[in-house]
């Protein structure tokens, strides 16, 4: 233990040069002249202090630490111990006090974690890189604000000693609370110096002082303020302000939204070769917002934007490649794209990859696979990927079936605008196959995703009043939302219309309902479709079509349609 006289002048020496909560008055000693040691913080939650540090090899090889941290292996060097004193004084260093267990080390580096043993063993060390080291002492005590020397032992190579340990000397304890107002101390100080420069006309202060307005660095977040400064950069030709002040445009933030003006300020961005002005404007190309639809000059762009190292412009050509947009369809050059962004962590490129796997389109398919890919993307909010990765859990594709957590993701789906998930969600209380019917619940769903002008929403609805199925039975109820999905080229919707309408003995509107589900593939609606004009029931009798749609419907796999084209010998009629 120190005397009474060592306190009291480690108390002058320290108490008052830490009001400010900072670390420049921290001395760090390095074990090894070849080995840095950089402080991150030192912060208390409660009884227990976390010092959070770094290490970097520069020996040119990669290094081995066979022991670190609070190490009682050499009891007779202190160089393999850790010792702390904190600045009343308290030691905590005896080693009986670590044996019963009133204080406790624990020790975290690169990775590798031993909670409440003395010493970390065969920690590698790699060469050239900073390595994280999180170090935790518990039951440190409340009174203490200080640590006057946080001594850290460590041995390397089997046994060869470096330069005695290393240790942080006045090291002050903060709270997170602490941190966060220094902090904001900080960033106040940072944009209180990038102002001055902006206010001098200096252009990339500018845009960064925008970025601040619309971030909250250091002032309160004004998105006005925000446009104006990048306004005042990219008229001085200050590239990403170009993006930047097109970016609040076409968001609506700092000023009205303006999809037209937002394309002058990307265009302009994109001229100077910023890689993502040029995505940008590809995008207002290729929904057409606030100009004429263009995808030809859309695609130019993305081209650029991914050859000039946009991820989202390489995700957009993955994307368009994908679906044939793009010219011929090229699913290899699909897959190339999008793997690439993917790795970046683009939550886009990385459910189309999903998707990819998924259909097995270009790629053998592959449902774990997939589900993994859907689970990263669903980590970073992409909520198609969280709705495909909830299918996936109800059903066990790729992973264990797991209902609930596949409720639970198609429900994080619905919150970010996905209506299939409502769809799903109904069909999981409605089959028996998943063990948990609730037609109300079941009805619920579809209602919300017909009401959000989701088709197949829309036709469940006509189903349930077709059928009675947790609402009061109502056929014209069923005709108004069956009309509705067919008149957005539902199939099935448009087959039930043909069915209802027969049965009401309405011929001609049933054949124009199967006629019109017959030609977008609907094998039993050929089947209908070709006996109405085989008997000329609701049309004249025309057996040239009859043929043409039994023949169809027979192709696809109807049973009805195959014994009809052979009792009524139908190849007979087939137009020459």
């Amino acid at each position: 233990m120190i005397t009474k006289l060592y306190r009291i002048l480690a108390a002058l020496l320290i108490g008052g040069a830490m009001h400010a909560q900072d670390y420049s008055t921290v001395k760090i000693k390095s074990f090894d002249s070849k080995v840095d040691l950089r402080l991150e913080s030192c912060i208390r939650d409660g009884n227990e202090v976390t010092i959070t540090y770094y290490l970097r090899n520069n020996t040119g090889e990669n290094l081995s630490l066979d022991a670190v941290g609070a190490s009682r292996l050499c009891k007779d060097f202190a160089q393999y111990n850790t010792s702390i004193i904190d600045d009343r004084g308290n030691s905590y260093f005896d080693v009986e006090n670590f044996v019963d267990n009133t204080f406790k080390f624990s020790h975290e580096l690169n990775g590798v974690k031993e909670k409440f043993k003395p010493a970390l063993y065969d920690v590698n060390l790699p060469n050239g890189i900073w390595v994280k080291g999180i170090f935790t002492m518990l039951k440190i005590r409340p009174e203490a604000k200080f640590f006057q020397v946080v001594n850290i032992g460590l041995i390397l190579n089997s046994g060869r000693c470096m330069d005695n340990s290393f240790a942080f000397y006045n090291l002050p304890i903060y709270t997170q609370a602490d941190m966060e107002t220094v902090r904001r101390q900080q960033l106040m100080k940072e944009t209180a110096e990038i102002r001055r420069k902006a206010e001098a006309g200096n252009a990339e202060a500018q845009y960064e002082l925008g970025n601040r307005y619309t971030e909250g660095k250091g002032v309160d977040p004004n998105p006005e303020a925000a446009f104006e400064w990048y306004q005042k950069s990219a008229e001085q030709n200050h590239a990403p302000a170009f993006r930047a002040a097109g970016n609040c445009l076409y968001n609506g933030r700092g000023a009205a939204q303006d999809y037209a003006g937002a394309l002058k300020w990307f265009e302009k961005g994109a001229a100077l070769g910023d890689a993502e002005a040029q995505v940008r404007a590809g995008e207002i190309y290729y929904h057409g917002y606030g100009v004429e639809q263009d995808k030809a000059k859309a695609i130019q762009y993305f081209e650029k934007g991914g050859t000039g190292g946009s991820v989202k412009g390489k995700t957009w050509m993955g994307y368009l490649f994908y679906t044939g947009e793009a010219g011929a369809q090229d699913l290899q050059r699909a897959l190339t794209l999008l793997s690439e962004a993917a790795k970046t962590g683009d939550r886009d490129a990385t459910f189309w990859t999903g998707h990819m796997y998924y259909t097995g389109t270009g790629v053998t398919q592959d449902y774990e696979k997939a589900a993994e890919l859907f689970q990263k993307s669903a980590d970073l909010g992409h909520y198609n990927a969280e709705y495909f990765l909830g299918y996936s859990y109800a059903n066990g594709m790729g992973v264990r079936q797991d209902i609930d957590r596949g409720i639970e993701w198609m429900e994080k789906a619905v919150e970010g605008g996905n209506t299939a998930a409502l769809v799903d969600l109904g069909n999981i209380y409605c089959l028996e196959s998943y063990g948990r019917v609730d037609l109300a619940k079941a009805i619920s769903y579809w209602k919300r995703a017909a009401e959000k002008n989701n088709a197949n929403g829309i036709f469940l609805m006509g189903v349930a009043y077709q059928n009675g199925s947790g609402v009061l039975k109502d056929p014209s109820k069923a005709i108004e939302y069956f009309e509705k999905a067919a008149g957005m080229e539902n199939v099935l919707a448009q087959y039930r219309l043909g069915s209802m309408y027969k049965e009401s003995g309405n011929l001609p509107k049933a054949l124009s309902w199967f006629e019109k589900a017959a030609q977008n593939g609907n094998a039993d609606a050929q089947y209908e479709t070709g006996l109405m004009y085989f008997y000329g029931k609701g049309t004249a009798k025309n057996t040239a079509k009859a043929a043409s749609y039994i023949e169809k419907a027979h192709a696809a796999g109807n049973s009805e349609a195959g014994k009809v084209w052979n009792d009524l010998e139908m190849w007979k009629y087939k137009s020459k």
